[in-house]
């Protein structure tokens, strides 16, 4: 737009001076006057044609297109000069009118991006203000936050530390009401008094695996308790050591309370099937193990136990109405049936007694050691004495039948018992011991036997010794071979042994 008001006011710049310059190129006659004010403008136009001229001779190809542009001829006239400036003026009057309407549309859209930018920035404002505001209200929130986590991570602390100690110093809820159960259920009646009661008392219901458990658990929480001793909780170790203390005391007394009771009412069972762990009162010996002195208790109170009960077993067998009748019949049949279950029996409960009672480690009955050997002997001890009464009315008793045929079969029911006692005597001292009351019974029985024996043999041989009776003598000596050979060798004896004296004394 400058470039065109310019380029207009050069044009008639040019117009006038190409005017003047016409009209004084025409022959006319002018006054002096004229000629001077021409002679005194000449110089100013000419200056400002020059000056005009030596803005635009750059750009004069510029300026020709943009007269161009607008419908103003570059060829004017001197008629045509007012009309060129009063286009120029009416062109520059559109041009500012447009200037001014582009200028108030830009106003107008100036004006909208400023309340835009207004409603922008209360918006700002808005936005501000509110995030001011919850961080405000949020405050108490965060710090509630950080002090839950906190706290949060303080209770994991404390669970950890917690569980630490119960694994180390607590007994469960289960534990103690088995340790209550065994403790509070037992009894202190001697089962000697009363078998019935005792042999039916079930062992598994006061005394069970999860006693065992527990009864470990304690003796673990006790020796934990040193780490208490250790540090700065002497006062929480000694408590907690104490009452760790007590229930093993109550823990051991209920055992042994049961284990006597169990002792009487347990029946002979197979080796392999009392072994395991699931075998409650060898459990119960095996923990009786870290107190020596119950354990010596709870032996003797079993051995006797066993002692009874064995007593009442060798009775029933005795008083069996088949083996009364054998005993007058058969003196040497029932003497064997007799010794036969005497050895038996005491096999069986050796081996209950040694598996009970014996080393710890030892792997079978024939493994333990000497330790159970006077617990064997209390148990067996209360056989001693029917069994001798019974040996004494089997020597004193007669036989049936005629004089002859009665002293031969005497003769031969006595080698028969003589020869069953001393095997039996035999067996007893090599498993319980030479000391023990029951092989000093056998012993002694078998003497009375091979004595009666001899004295039998040595008054009837006397008798077939007399002239009228020597084909008798024949026949007797052929009996008492044929019995020798029958017997066999028999037990391998020593020196002075009575039935070795009794037939040489025969002979």
């Amino acid at each position: 737009m400058v470039t065109t008001e310019a380029a207009a006011g050069s044009t008639s710049a040019s117009g006038k001076a190409s005017t003047m310059m016409s009209s004084s190129s025409k022959p006319t006659t002018r006054s002096p006057q004229v000629l001077m004010t021409q002679n005194h403008l000449d110089p100013v136009i000419k200056r400002k044609v020059k000056h005009l001229l030596s803005k635009t001779s750059g750009g004069r190809t510029q300026v020709l297109e943009s007269l161009q542009e607008i419908g103003i001829t570059t060829t004017t006239t001197s008629s045509e000069s007012s009309s060129l400036k009063s286009a120029l003026e009416r062109t520059s009057a559109k041009s500012v009118a447009r200037v001014l309407s582009d200028s108030e549309r830009l106003v107008r859209d100036l004006e909208r991006l400023d309340e835009d930018l207004r409603q922008v920035y209360e918006l700002a404002d808005s936005l501000d203000q509110a995030v001011v505001s919850a961080r405000a209200k949020s405050e108490h929130m965060l710090a509630d936050r950080s002090r839950l986590l906190e706290s949060e991570r303080r209770a994991k602390e404390q669970a950890e530390v917690l569980k630490a100690f119960n694994d180390l110093f607590s007994v469960s809820e289960e534990h103690l009401a088995a340790l209550e159960r065994a403790g509070g259920s037992g009894s202190s009646q001697d089962p000697a008094q009363d078998p019935a009661a005792s042999a039916a008392a079930p062992p598994s219901g006061v005394v069970t695996s999860t006693f065992f458990e527990a009864l470990e658990r304690v003796q673990g929480v006790h020796s934990n308790c040193r780490l208490l001793l250790r540090g700065n909780h002497r006062r929480a170790g000694l408590a907690l050591m104490d009452r760790m203390s007590s229930l093993q005391e109550k823990a051991y007394e209920s055992l042994c309370r049961w284990v006597p009771l169990t002792g009487a009412a347990l029946a002979e069972v197979e080796e392999e099937e009392a072994v395991g762990e699931d075998n409650l009162l060898h459990r119960a010996i095996a923990a009786l193990r870290t107190r020596p002195v119950l354990l010596k208790y709870c032996a003797e109170e079993v051995a006797s136990s066993r002692h009874n009960a064995f007593f009442r077993r060798f009775l029933d067998a005795l008083t069996n109405p088949a083996v009364e009748r054998e005993r007058t019949s058969a003196p040497g049949s029932y003497v064997a049936k007799v010794a036969a279950w005497i050895r038996e029996n005491c096999r069986a409960e050796e081996r209950l007694l040694r598996r009970l009672f014996g080393p710890e480690g030892a792997g079978g009955a024939e493994e333990a050691g000497e330790d159970v050997l006077p617990l064997l002997d209390r148990a067996f001890e209360g056989i001693c004495r029917p069994l001798e009464t019974r040996v004494e009315q089997v020597l004193q008793a007669g036989s049936v039948g005629g004089a002859a045929q009665a002293r031969a079969r005497r003769q031969a029911d006595l080698w028969r018992i003589s020869w069953t006692l001393g095997a039996l005597s035999g067996d007893l001292a090599g498993s319980l011991g030479p000391q023990s009351a029951l092989a000093k019974t056998a012993r002694a029985c078998y003497e009375r036997s091979a004595e009666a024996f001899r004295a039998e043999a040595a008054e009837g041989f006397a008798r077939r010794l007399q002239p009228s009776s020597e084909s008798s003598l024949d026949g007797e000596l052929k009996q008492l071979a044929a019995l020798l050979a029958e017997t066999g060798d028999g037990p391998e004896r020593a020196g002075d042994d009575p039935l070795e004296r009794a037939l040489a004394g025969c002979v």
